[in-house]
């Protein structure tokens, strides 16, 4: 083998190594512990609906993947034995709601609401979900918060 050949062979075999660790440190790294966390900021339903349904595209992703409250009014909750989603309503936006999926540890906390309540709910921003069926005359918009709990 000419030198040439054995040193591309070791620069090859170095960046698979280093590739392969930030890859196992990625995998391994704990997620982001919802309950404990501090929220970036604490928005009412509506304040969370005009954030991010804002023309203005750079204030509209501003708060995705961050860790938010939010307070508003049951809509809805739809629940399973292993999973559950709660629909706050936005007021004056009939069909659009702000859909919390709750993380599967806290499902017994749900236990304590009844539709129309007012409740408090923490988790992680995921964005904006709209859907629009111009047939139909359907357009709703929903945000979406993921690994959610109920805060106290």
């Amino acid at each position: 083998m000419g030198k040439k050949l054995k040193v591309v062979l070791l620069g090859v075999l170095v960046i698979v190594a280093i590739a392969l660790g930030v890859g196992l440190y990625l995998y391994n790294k704990p997620h982001t512990n919802v309950v404990d966390a501090r929220p970036e900021r604490i928005f009412t339903a509506t304040e969370l609906y005009a954030v991010c349904t804002d023309a203005d595209s750079s204030k509209r992703g501003e708060w995705q993947g961050k860790i938010i409250q939010v307070e508003g009014q049951l809509a809805k909750l739809d629940k399973t034995d292993s999973s559950a989603n709660i629909f706050l309503s936005i007021e004056g936006h009939g069909g659009d709601n702000i859909s919390c999926a709750v993380d599967r540890n806290y499902l017994k906390d749900l236990a304590k609401i009844n539709d129309h309540d007012l409740i408090k709910v923490k988790g992680i921003c995921s964005g904006l979900n709209k859907f629009e069926d111009a047939d139909l005359g359907i357009s709703t918009t929903d945000i979406l918060l993921t690994r959610c709990v109920l805060v106290k």
